[in-house]
């Protein structure tokens, strides 16, 4: 209506009320016409009179751009929307200086149509969508758009398993490795935190060095006194006795200092 100015034609009023009934049809669907009072769209449309709104009407009517099946005072008047014969083939995109109804170029792309078939609006993306002011059914529209493919997600990170960390070859025999799944069990299962693989990374070079019997050992050790770490002795030398040994060295180096 903007296009061919039909406000001059049948006035700003007329044009209101086609607006309002397509309003009310899209949101609808357009599945049938809209029902209306007359006080309903007076106090709609802010008309003063029942006599502007009916001049109105008969002025969208004659024009071709509404129908209209009069009502009573229980039931209300039956509207939808129409479009002039003179006007059926015109699209509803903007038209520039110097183009044609049949190859309008606008910022959707490129509408093209023949005789007695709908638009198309060719996209750069050679995706058609029919476009939907060349006819109002909207039960035959069709709708193909190319819909971005997603990014797949990324692929889920396996969880560390402390028993599959490599075993050292010195290490490697049934005795250690038997007792290194019970000492990870221990571990997820009675402190509910589970060895990490940091943790492996220190404690294999470390067991490795002491040997597979003090590496058993220290973890048959930890496991007994619930620690949470793994502490190997070397040659399964007590603790007292390298602490007192430290001690008597000190002493005898203290004696033998000379005195001033």
């Amino acid at each position: 209506m903007l296009k061919v100015c039909a406000a001059q034609e049948i006035g700003p009023a007329a044009v209101l009320l086609v607006g309002v009934i397509l309003h009310t049809e899209d949101a609808k669907w357009y599945r049938s016409g809209v029902t209306y009072y007359n006080d309903q769209l007076m106090s709609v449309l802010g008309f003063d009179s029942w006599g502007q709104l009916d001049r109105a009407r008969a002025k969208a009517i004659k024009a071709g751009w509404l129908h209209y099946e009069r009502g009573s005072k229980s039931r209300a008047g039956v509207y939808w929307g129409l479009i002039p014969e003179c006007y059926e083939n015109m699209d509803d995109l903007p038209i520039d200086e110097g183009d044609t109804p049949g190859n309008i170029k606008g910022k959707q792309g490129i509408i093209t149509k023949s005789e007695g078939e709908q638009g198309i609006i060719t996209t750069s993306d050679d995706s058609s969508v029919i476009h939907p002011g060349l006819k109002r059914d909207l039960s035959t529209l069709t709708l193909n758009l190319t819909q971005e493919e997603e990014e797949p997600p990324p692929p889920p990170q396996l969880k560390f398993c402390p028993e599959d960390y490599p075993i050292p070859a010195t290490l490697r025999n049934p005795d250690f490795e038997a007792a290194w799944v019970r000492w990870c069990s221990y571990r997820r299962n009675t402190r509910r935190n589970s060895v990490s693989k940091d943790a492996c990374q220190l404690q294999m070079p470390q067991l490795e060095r002491v040997g597979s019997t003090a590496a058993i050992e220290a973890i048959d050790r930890a496991i007994a006194n619930d620690y949470t770490g793994l502490f190997p002795r070397a040659n399964n030398t007590p603790r007292g006795k390298t602490l007192q040994t430290g001690t008597e060295e000190w002493l005898r180096r203290k004696q033998d200092r000379p005195r001033t």
